[in-house]
């Protein structure tokens, strides 16, 4: 399971880590362990959410989901009320919600970093930015202090969303440069749904800033050291969410 995670998001062989997954899952199945079989069914269906295989998400947290709630095990069932939500953020972005709300009451950090996140990401394709300025700041900060360099690519990057649509484009363009400058050491860039999202702002950015505004503030972000990264885009998260601050330049 763990080769095949890995294969997934971090070497993005997709074929080969849905494969290595499903034969593990068969064999868990076959043993009779039945809460590690279900703990790993969320975890496969969690990841297939992130690479865009909804459909076989879906199945395998649906599953998860039922025995998980016999089981009365609540981290497994965390994350797989995220891999729901994750795979009906474009169908059905109220069971979304649903979803992500249950897993941030379980309360486990980082499933509720992953639920604040796909939170902020329903509520930013919504147009609500107040809204997903504090989902984002509110998994920036779980994921922080569990040291967890992939969601905190993921939730700078949000807030560097919101602070393009807040007309702050050189912060916007050092947060988004900061968090690619990570992205090498973390195999992201697999969520295919959310770099299309990402991407429209960053041409949005090229339009508003000049050539040299716009590549000056690339190379500043890209200097930016991991810690400091996390600093500037809590500050600009928590400037957006004060009243009057999403619309100050």
């Amino acid at each position: 399971m763990i080769r095949g995670l890995s294969r997934l998001l971090d070497q993005g062989d997709l074929a080969g880590g849905i494969a290595l997954c499903e034969r593990g899952l068969e064999q868990l199945r076959l043993s009779g362990h039945l809460r590690r079989y279900a703990h790993d069914l969320a975890a496969c269906g969690a990841y297939l959410s992130v690479v865009g295989d909804n459909a076989r998400a879906q199945r395998f947290a649906i599953e998860s989901e039922a025995l998980a709630r016999q089981l009365g095990d609540q981290h497994t069932l965390g994350i797989a009320l995220n891999a729901l939500g994750y795979t009906s953020i474009a169908s059905d972005p109220e069971r979304a919600r649903s979803h992500f709300k249950e897993a941030i009451g379980i309360g486990a950090p980082w499933c509720a970093a992953s639920a604040w996140w796909g939170l902020g990401w329903v509520e930013d394709t919504a147009g609500d930015d107040p809204g997903a300025i504090r989902c984002y700041e509110q998994a920036l900060e779980l994921w922080s202090g569990t040291g967890d360099w992939r969601g905190i690519f993921y939730a700078v990057q949000g807030v560097a969303i919101v602070a393009t649509r807040a007309a702050r484009g050189t912060t916007a363009v050092r947060l988004f440069a900061g968090s690619e400058a990570l992205a090498p050491d973390i195999g992201a860039g697999s969520m295919p749904q959310w770099n299309t999202w990402r991407d429209r702002h960053l041409d949005q950015l090229r339009t508003d800033l000049t050539e040299v505004e716009f590549s000056s503030g690339w190379s500043a972000g890209q200097r930016l050291e991991p810690g400091v990264l996390v600093k500037e885009a809590l500050i600009e998260a928590r400037r957006s969410a004060t009243p009057g601050g999403a619309s100050a330049t």
